[in-house]
């Protein structure tokens, strides 16, 4: 039974999160590691950003700089690789493209984490999970876990305890009220979609130190002492739906491409390079959204650990709008001579798009070269359709030797978007 508190028709999602994502990637093409402690580091090998289990029980926290544990990886042979994007977002692309026939109503919520509504569905629920879990597992090689509940944030609760909890086979199904109740009373305040550090505290020192009791307490007493947002997460808890379902997301209002240096650069032509290819990079994005860039902003920094620390920015209106690389590129530079200091030791550099117009808008110069501008349109599209998956194809500007490219000397091969890299049998 269903508490009296939910609606007649309530919605039913489910969450799917891949476990470990990256680490779980790495594991599909190099059967050897299963078992064996896995971690991925972050741009230029700095920190930890996925661990596997045994790498968790370990003690290596999520963000720990390498350099901190890598003793305890020789001493424990943990395999450590550098970040390969190019590999994660295919295999991202293959299980949300498996997940689209379970439900027409697919959210993808971040590279590694989904919702499906399954609403209207005469099915066991649990039993789908099942299904999709061995689905994704057996096309993929990715393990998974399965949130099912009546709203967003009680389905993360879901997937959270089916992922932690090992009897439940990766599969969690909330929907009988009594069940859900249970769970929630074993649920630290904390660990909800929403409930910050402070929010706990503030939570924490009037008694409420589990969901439940957050999903009984007062509707005025929650509006007054926290927000309104808080509010809408106790009717979630309810089985009241208030987090809307996105089967399109919103676009972006800004793109950003930034990174810090593989080997610091201090010349005009290298930082040039550098941030020729970034804003090549946020331009692939903002054509994503089919726009053009109204204003665009860059900054360079070098190291704030030695002495002499510079950083500053410059920034430009764009008019009209453009999404076309080259364009941009200009811009880019010519901003860059107005911040570049000769003599310094740079470390990082950006580039950040803003003020977006969609291309079908009309914001074009009264005597503009519409034949010209169609045939830029075709040309980026060509572009970014062969740089898809990889950038294969890349402007002069942007260089060939590349010194300030990101360190990624533990990086594995594109296994499935590069035919050089692809597996062979023998």
């Amino acid at each position: 039974m269903l508490s009296s508190r939910l609606p007649r028709n309530p919605n039913i999602y489910a969450l799917i999160d891949c476990n470990n994502f990256y680490a779980s990637c790495e594991r599909v093409f190099d059967p050897s590691l299963r078992g064996r402690p896995v971690v991925v580091l972050s741009n230029n090998d700095g920190c930890a950003i996925a661990r596997s289990e045994e790498a968790k029980d370990l003690g290596i926290k999520m963000g720990q700089p390498f350099f901190e544990w890598e003793r305890l990886a020789a001493l424990h042979d943990i395999r450590v690789f550098s970040s390969n994007f190019a590999l994660y977002g295919d295999m991202s692309h293959r299980v949300m493209t498996i997940l689209r026939d379970f439900s027409p109503d697919l959210e993808i919520y971040s590279i590694d984490e989904a919702f499906l509504l399954l609403n209207g569905m005469n099915i066991d629920h649990e039993k789908y999970g099942r299904e999709i879990r061995q689905r994704v597992l057996q096309w993929t090689g990715l393990p998974v876990s399965v949130g099912i509940a009546l709203t967003k944030t009680l389905a993360k609760v879901a997937n959270h305890i089916a992922k932690r909890q090992k009897f439940r086979g990766g599969v969690s199904c909330l929907l009988d009220a009594a069940v859900c109740d249970a769970v929630l009373a074993e649920t630290p305040v904390q660990d909800l979609w929403g409930i910050g550090r402070q929010k706990m505290k503030l939570l924490n020192s009037y008694g409420i130190i589990n969901a439940l009791q957050l999903k009984d307490a007062d509707d005025v007493w929650v509006k007054k002492h926290l927000s309104v947002m808080t509010l809408r997460t106790v009717y979630e808890l309810r089985g009241i739906s208030c987090v809307g379902f996105e089967q399109i997301p919103p676009d972006k209002k800004t793109i950003a491409a930034t990174r810090s240096f593989g080997t610091e650069v201090s010349s005009f032509e290298e930082l040039n390079e550098s941030l020729a290819a970034y804003t090549a990079r946020a331009a692939e994005k903002m054509r994503e959204q089919d726009c053009g860039a109204g204003s665009m902003l860059i900054f360079v920094e070098t190291s704030p650990f030695k002495e002499n620390y510079y950083a500053n920015s410059a920034s430009i209106a764009i008019n009209p709008v453009s999404g076309y690389t080259p364009v941009l590129m200009k811009y880019a530079a010519a901003l860059l001579r107005q911040i570049y200091r000769d003599g310094k030791i740079y470390k990082r550099a950006g580039v950040i798009l803003g003020d977006f117009q969609k291309a079908d808008s009309g914001s074009y110069e009264l005597f503009a070269d519409t034949r010209r501008e169609a045939q830029r349109e075709k040309l980026m599209a060509a572009l970014d359709g062969l740089n898809r998956q990889e950038r294969q194809v890349v402007f002069g500007q942007e260089g060939l030797a590349k010194p300030w490219f990101m360190r990624q000397s533990r990086k594995s091969p594109s296994f499935s978007t590069r035919i050089s890299e692809c597996l062979k049998a023998r």
